[in-house]
């Protein structure tokens, strides 16, 4: 715990996290913190969805946070709302297509507590529609299909205070949703949290699975994901003029953003390839998505500075045969033509390409919030004309060095990513995609 117990307001917080004592925001290695981010969620409208559990893992006390959705482009809140999880509650939702093709956030947890009826009685829920609020800003570059979601721990109500306000309550029985709303309410622009201290770095623990919700794959189309947990976060407290919290794109996090980008800052990305028994194909299909959180959201327009992105090409990414091993070059220097494959060794080897000349090497300008980096189908189902030119070879793995093309306003040793990779593995007809998991070497400045 890195603050006072009690809560301040967003200035005081913003003030100590200039004190030395202040901790700065660092990823949790058991997957529980104060600060949790699902890196990537995907909704299309072609049957994926994606369902977020978030779990309090804190059986005495209860703790109220907020869930915020952004959209892929520009890190833009989608929807922002509270949470009210008593000791040891679980929160549903799901992010998914509705019959007219809009995105929406669903669920009918009562952890979501918007308020009190006429009658006294709580109104919980969540059904809210990402495409029209993607629309209300105006910005036509938004992808409400693709994004991230945050939640931010607000307060812990502990156990003596859960226990003056019901006497009957103890950590073998439900506690009252009602008494917890009335302990910490939160309604339109007011919120009070009073009765709360701040969260502690193990009390929020969250899972994302995405997942084929067709009957032709017959449930087998699943990834499931831990989101990242981040402790020493300072509390995100709500200045009013939404449900929750400003508008504002960047959260108090650990003093400034830069804290959790310096955190996330990487200087290479591995990815593994699988092998496909196929005939005439390499590496099973494959898909890596990089997701920068808070990258580009300071602007205003569709239109990213250049010197926020950086390019990911050849220059920058090395295609390794593990198979090929002993062929490894023993002459300096060695040189090696990265689109061929070809040179004084094979140990750094180009994807093997098909007879589909009509597409460029692989580049891609870094320039949203959640991009596809790597999409590999060897059955030309995608729709990157990359994916249908390459066929990784069986048994190697991709190095991306992001430290080639740094953006030049920045100090960051590395580029401050999360990279997720979906495997799939096809066993008779169908694709079984085994867990997403994420990419954890960086280097500090």
């Amino acid at each position: 715990m890195s603050l006072t117990k009690k809560l301040v307001s967003g200035a005081a917080a913003l003030a100590l996290a200039g004190t030395a004592a202040m901790a700065t925001i660092h990823i949790e290695k058991d997957g529980t913190g104060d600060y949790l981010i699902s890196p990537v969620y995907i909704a299309n409208g072609n049957g994926w969805e994606t369902k977020i559990k978030v779990v309090n893992t804190n059986t005495t006390a209860a703790v109220i946070a907020k869930v915020i959705v952004r959209e892929g482009t520009l890190s833009k809140e989608l929807v922002d709302f509270p949470l009210y999880l008593t000791p040891g509650d679980v929160f549903e939702a799901t992010i998914k297509a509705d019959s007219d093709g809009h995105i929406k956030i669903v669920s009918d947890d009562d952890s979501a507590i918007t308020g009190l009826d006429a009658d006294g009685n709580i109104v919980s829920g969540v059904d809210v529609d990402l495409t029209k609020n993607a629309g209300i800003i105006g910005q036509s570059c938004l992808n409400e299909k693709m994004g991230y979601v945050e939640i931010i721990g607000l307060g812990d109500i502990n156990e003596s205070v859960l226990k003056n306000a019901d006497g009957n309550w103890s950590v073998t029985c439900p506690y009252d949703k009602k008494k917890l709303f009335e302990l910490a309410p939160i309604t339109g622009t007011s919120i009070d949290l009073g009765n709360a201290v701040d969260v502690a770095d193990s009390d929020l623990m969250g899972q994302q699975i995405i997942y084929r919700n067709v009957a032709d794959d017959n449930g087998k189309r699943a990834m499931f994901l831990n989101m990242l947990a981040f402790g020493d976060t300072l509390p995100n407290v709500p200045s009013g003029n939404n449900v929750l919290g400003s508008d504002q794109n960047l959260p108090v996090l650990g003093g400034s953003v830069l804290n959790l980008q310096d955190e996330l800052a990487k200087s290479h990305v591995y990815v593994m390839l699988e092998g496909n028994d196929k005939p005439g194909y390499l590496a099973d299909p494959f898909l890596t998505i990089f997701t920068y959180p808070y990258w580009y959201a300071s602007d205003a327009t569709c239109d990213v500075n250049d010197t926020q992105r950086y390019v990911l090409d050849e220059n920058t990414t090395i295609f390794r045969d593990l198979t090929e091993h002993s062929n490894y070059c023993d002459k300096a220097p060695c040189e090696v033509n990265l689109s061929t494959g070809t040179g004084s060794s094979d140990f750094y080897s180009g994807p093997t390409e098909t007879n589909d000349t009509t597409v460029t090497c692989p580049e891609h300008n870094m320039t949203k919030e959640v991009q596809i980096v790597f999409l590999h189908d060897p059955e030309g189902i995608g729709a990157d004309p990359w994916a249908k030119k390459y066929m990784f070879k069986e048994g190697g793995y991709i190095d991306v060095d992001l430290n080639a093309n740094n953006p030049g306003t920045t100090n960051w040793k590395g580029v401050p990513v999360i990279p997720t990779t979906f495997y799939a593995k096809k066993v008779g007809d169908l694709y079984l995609n085994n867990h997403l998991y994420n990419q954890y070497l960086r280097e500090k400045k």
